[in-house]
């Protein structure tokens, strides 16, 4: 069970999560350094007075208050009162939950029965300082997934920057372990910092752990598993695999079935060889336990009785403890007694389905209860349960009508027969938003699938599945740059784990086909989008890079043959938007090259069609490097084009990024105009995404002009789209603006809250740009402030990220920059100034995060 939480072990957390140290808290609260650790250590109670100033200063509710000062000063909690979504017991106020909010478990349905000892030695494991990784190993079906979830839970307020659990049953490629790991932690690539070495660094000072759920698939990934753990002398890694990683400093606990009464005792051949066990006795079998839990789960009335007594018994020690195997046959108990399901499992053999002969005994067993379940389908329930094994992680009734019954063969409506499946627990139903969605547990995935390959319609249902796909992505394509746009990043979102399944499969198929490779670039580059505005930029490259370089070793180019001129405008669009994902993560020579295939292609094959999107990334570059008259000319090319094509959104788009080379060439007039005709043309097409581009820009335009009135107008529309559509990049930027409107009205108060959130979510990004400008708009708030020493320190650190981006600052800010810099210089010295900026300089991104948090909490009024 949970640790229980002391007030000095919370005070200690919540402390650290805020980036203060003790002499700062102290020093807040008017008490001793030496009381203050006294109080963290639970060598002594608070006073009433410090209670008091420690809940003014974590803002703890003024209805809580009585009860917090109870804590403090007695240790007690009181009686649990609500439950967190991962079963474990917590406290009704939100103070006293420390690590659990810190947590991503799934939630969990049932109780976990019969597992007292071996939750107690996985405890022990992850509780003992030396153990680092703890793999849990055993055959399908064992309970692994589950036996960790219940432990991360036990466990989570050991922890103190929580637990993640990340899914790995829809990885199949190694590589993509660590940026599945980096997107399920909230990390984004930004710049050109690596997704690993950004992961490195989250890990490096944090007290948690993760949780690798399906790691037998992706075993070649091990070696990047140690090296979190090398990075980091706090983290632990609990691991569930059919096979161990065998790597250093693991250790490995298997895990076993359930006890099961030893049926020489007292079975033999259908019969008693002596007198059974009491019932009293049976019942303490955790899988008997477990099998009469589950019968009474489907049929109330089911109780052990002296009648079925050895049935069950029999059952239990047939399936050898296998929690998921009993779990399948218990099931049943509303349509078949304990002797009937007996008399089933017992002539499996004979009914045809054998095991390989190499197959542990337990995997033996797990196959006959899948296939007794099986064998009790009528063709058409077992024609579709095959079927359906090509979906990962479910999918809609709609899904499965297109992909499972194309050809109309199964004799019965769709939903008719899935409603069978979902009655014999073969199948989940859940409900998403009013939707039906259809799901498989992944061990009876893994049965249906074998019996799929098996089968001579299994690689015709992964084309239907293949193409459901590449439809449904290129339909929502169309809506990802209008008003419904939310929605359909949300259904992409829901299956893109399917997605992710047909495009491997397309790849793998595709070798000897040509439309097989067409579909797979279609459905990257219709992807685009979405992996782009979802973050998925390492994920969203690997395919691209993958389904590009198959495209290319098919494209018959002039010397050698006619021209696809379809296949050639696709490997075109597919060029263009690997290149504004490599340019997201500050690849400009990966960017530039794939623009100047794409414009050599377009210009020679396709028309220019795509050409001026092609111009605009490459004018983009230009302005980067603050090349502005061959950005504007890039620009103004790409913009003929976009309007001889009629192409509003890309019209949009050029005359955005346009209007950023005007305001960093100072001609503020020109610049306004250009937003809000790109501003006018998204709010005609309805595109709630790209908006939030011109109405960030307007905002720092009309601060240019001194038009607060308008700044704050834009920014606050901004706000709001960003956090409607969940545009975190999008979001950090509009919050740094409003800090930097906040602080050119004086209010530093909301300055400094609108930095710290932007702060906070631009460190979660990787997002440097973002990072260097709140560090350098917060020490000019410090230097009005006559904080000398924090800005110069802020300054370092900035200098030290734009030198690393090899980013310069535009003229706009440049002027304030120095300015600011000068007084600053001037108020505290020359040479103690260029010390602290030598020091800000040096440290690194996760330190000066905390750094400029704290001076924004302490210093800001």
């Amino acid at each position: 069970m949970s640790e229980e939480i002391t007030f000095g072990g919370w005070l200690k957390q919540r402390r650290k999560e805020l980036g203060i140290t003790q002499e700062e808290l102290a020093d807040h609260i008017g008490c001793s350094l030496s009381a203050l650790q006294k109080i963290e250590g639970g060598e002594r109670r608070p006073s009433g007075q410090v209670v008091h100033l420690l809940a003014d200063f974590f803002s703890i509710l003024r209805d809580e208050r009585a009860a917090f000062t109870v804590f403090a000063r007695t240790g007690r909690t009181g009686p649990a009162a609500s439950t967190t979504p991962s079963g474990g017991k917590t406290l009704d106020a939100p103070w006293r939950a420390i690590s659990l909010r810190h947590t991503n478990l799934p939630v969990v349905l049932s109780d976990l029965i019969g597992r007292e000892q071996e939750e107690e030695t996985t405890r022990n494991f992850l509780l003992n300082a030396k153990v680092r990784l703890l793999s849990l190993s055993g055959p399908p079906g064992v309970g692994k997934t589950r036996l960790a979830l219940q432990v991360a839970s036990d466990l989570a307020g050991n922890f103190e920057d929580g637990v993640t659990f990340v899914d790995l049953a829809a990885i199949e490629n190694p590589a993509m372990v660590i940026p599945t790991v980096a997107h399920t932690l909230g990390l984004k690539t930004a710049g050109d910092v690596p997704v690993e070495i950004m992961l490195l660094n989250f890990v490096r000072e944090r007290r948690m752990l993760l949780v690798l759920d399906n790691f037998e698939q992706v075993l070649d990934a091990a070696s990047e598993v140690v090296k979190l753990m090398e990075a980091s002398p706090w983290l632990k890694v609990l691991i569930t695999s059919r096979e161990a990683l065998h790597v250093r400093g693991e250790r490995r606990f298997s895990v076993p079935p359930l006890k099961v009464p030893d049926p020489s005792t007292y079975i033999q051949r259908g019969s008693l060889a002596g007198e059974p066990p009491s019932l009293e006795a049976l019942a303490t079998y955790p899988s008997i336990e477990l099998f009469i839990e589950r019968a009474q789960a489907v049929s109330p009335e089911f109780e052990l009785t002296k009648e079925i007594a050895v049935d069950v018994a029999a059952i239990c020690a047939a399936l050898e403890g296998l929690p998921l195997a009993i779990e399948l046959t218990a099931a049943r108990a509303g349509h078949f007694s304990p002797r009937e399901m007996r008399a089933a499992l017992g002539n499996i053999h004979a009914a045809g389905y054998p095991a390989a002969r190499d197959a542990p005994a337990r995997q033996r067993s797990l196959k006959n209860a899948f296939g007794w379940s099986y064998g009790l389908l009528d063709p058409t329930e077992q024609k579709l349960f095959k079927r359906l094994s090509v979906f990962v992680h479910g999918c809609s009734l709609a899904a499965a009508e297109s992909v499972c019954n194309t050809a109309g063969d199964l004799g019965t409506s769709i939903s008719e027969a899935l409603t069978s499946l979902v009655e014999k627990s073969l199948i989940i139903r859940l409900y998403e938003g009013g939707v039906s969605r259809y799901m498989m547990l992944e061990t009876i995935r893994e049965y249906a699938h074998n019996e799929l390959e098996a089968d001579q319609e299994g690689q015709h249902t992964k084309r239907q599945h293949a193409y459901y796909y590449s439809v449904l992505v290129h339909e929502a394509e169309s809506h990802l740059a209008g008003p419904d746009q939310s929605e359909w990043l949300d259904n992409l979102a829901t299956d893109h784990d399917n997605i992710r399944t047909a495009l491997g499969w397309l790849l793998r198929n595709g070798t000897s086909e040509e439309a097989l490779v067409r579909m797979a670039l279609q459905i990257a580059a219709d992807m685009g989008r979405f992996w782009y505005l979802r973050g998925y930029y390492e994920e969203g490259r690997e395919w691209l890079n993958t389904t590009l370089r198959n495209v290319q070793s098919r494209l018959a180019l002039a010397d050698e043959g006619p021209v696809d001129r379809g296949l050639v405008a696709l490997y075109v669009r597919g060029l263009d938007i690997a290149g504004w994902l490599a340019l997201t993560q500050g690849d400009h020579p990966t960017a530039r090259k794939l623009w100047e295939s794409g414009l050599d292609l377009d210009q020679a094959w396709g028309n220019n069609r795509r050409s001026g999107h092609l111009l605009n990334g490459l004018a983009q570059i230009a302005l980067d490097r603050l090349s502005y008259e061959e950005a504007i000319s890039l620009f103004q090319k790409g913009l003929n084009l976009a309007r001889e094509g009629d192409d509003k959104l890309l019209i949009a788009r050029i005359l955005n990024n346009l209007a950023n080379v005007y305001r960093n060439m100072m001609d503020y007039v020109a610049a306004r105009q250009c937003y809000e005709d790109s501003l006018l043309l998204l709010r005609t097409l309805g595109d709630k995404t790209n908006m939030v581009g011109p109405l960030n820009n307007l905002g720092l335009v009309s601060m240019d002009l001194e038009d607060y009135i308008a700044a704050r107008s834009y920014l606050e529309e901004s706000l709001h789209l960003c956090r409607e559509l969940d545009q975190k990049q999008a979001l950090a930027f509009a919050l740094a603006f409003m800090g930097q409107l906040e602080a050119r009205e004086l209010d530093f108060d909301k300055a400094s809250r609108a930095y710290n959130e932007a702060l906070s979510l631009a460190h979660d990004l990787g997002s440097k740009v973002v990072l260097a400008n709140c560090f350098e708009w917060v020490a000019s708030v410090q230097t009005k402030l006559g904080h000398s020493l924090e800005a110069g320190w802020l300054w370092g650190q900035a200098a030290a990220l734009r030198e690393a981006m090899d980013l310069p600052l535009p003229l706009p800010g440049r002027v304030r920059y120095e300015r600011d810099i000068a007084s600053a210089s001037a108020q505290l010295g020359l040479s103690s100034f260029e010390a602290t900026w030598a020091e800000g300089k040096a440290a690194t991104i996760e330190e000066a995060v905390k750094y400029a948090q704290v001076v924004l909490r302490l210093r800001s009024c």
